[in-house]
């Protein structure tokens, strides 16, 4: 198994139980884990050093959307890529995801390799972000 253990990753889900399955599945994946409960609770930690940010759509608070959208207007030098998750199923979020920067979503119930495929994509923009840098 590879280890991303270099990577940030900003989780944003409000059930106790599935922000402990989430965040252990990444750990186990070498991911580095900053977790949020909450809308508010997202907006306070945030920050450019998150190389991905996963995010639920339902939130008591707010949602998933909000999220992207506070991302979006308040940090719009951000390069995580983001992904969106939903019991509502993936039709809810492509209804509602407009223009918003969100690079990918899936369903709840999702599968490890909806995880794993979230953290490759992390992974290869991070190494994109790196080739820019360099190369400016």
């Amino acid at each position: 198994m590879r280890d991303y253990n270099y990577l940030s990753i900003f989780l944003v889900e409000d059930t106790p139980a599935l922000q402990k399955v989430v965040k252990e599945l990444l750990e186990r994946l070498g991911c580095v884990v900053s977790v949020a409960s909450s809308f508010k609770e997202a907006v306070k930690k945030f920050n450019l050093s998150f190389d991905g940010v996963l995010t639920d759509v339902g939130m008591p608070d707010g949602d998933g959307f909000d999220v992207v959208k506070y991302i979006h207007r308040n940090h719009p030098k951000n390069k995580a890529i983001i992904y969106m998750y939903s019991a509502f199923g993936v039709e809810y979020i492509q209804e509602r995801i407009g223009s918003l920067p969100v690079n990918g979503y899936f369903g709840k119930p999702f599968s490890h390799d909806d995880i794993k495929n979230f953290v490759n994509d992390v992974e290869a923009n991070k190494r994109i972000v790196a080739l820019e840098k360099t190369t400016s």
